[in-house]
């Protein structure tokens, strides 16, 4: 079950292909500044690595841009090697970029293919997380070096 939890937002893994939008993080400082968090961001823990973002890269950023201490983080199930819940992780972060960014025609199409993809790997349990450093790498299919 998911749980809201304050997190200090520096403690928070980011993979390396996770880089905020400059624009919308000066963006979202200025309104964070004014009136807070709205909305929550999301992230998962992994077994030995802690707590990685799922959802809210950019809310994140504007957080330590800010000196915030501490933010709102919804977290899902900790992941234990359980394909199904990488699985769950990666759907919300494709869910969130759907519903909540302006996207191209392209990048929902890109989205959409990965969706398809994700459920059905989630059906043949072949999505697998592997810890890289405090991070946590998402891999599609097996686990692979870095």
């Amino acid at each position: 079950m998911s749980k809201i939890n304050l997190l200090a937002p520096t403690t928070i893994g980011v993979p390396d292909d996770r880089q905020p939008d400059p624009a919308t993080v000066a963006a979202l400082k200025a309104s964070m500044a004014e009136i807070g968090l709205l909305n929550p961001i999301l992230v998962q823990r992994y077994a030995g690595c802690g707590a990685q973002i799922v959802a809210g890269r950019n809310r994140l950023q504007a957080a330590i841009e800010l000196g915030w201490d501490a933010i709102n983080a919804i977290e899902l199930p900790e992941l234990n090697g359980g394909a199904d819940a990488v699985a769950v992780g990666k759907l919300a972060e494709i869910a969130e970029n759907l519903h909540r960014r302006e996207i191209s025609a392209l990048e929902r199409d890109e989205l959409v293919v990965r969706w398809v993809a994700l459920v059905a790997e989630r059906k043949k349990g072949q999505t697998a997380p592997r810890c890289a450093g405090s991070l946590v790498r998402w891999e599609e299919g097996r686990p692979t070096a870095s």
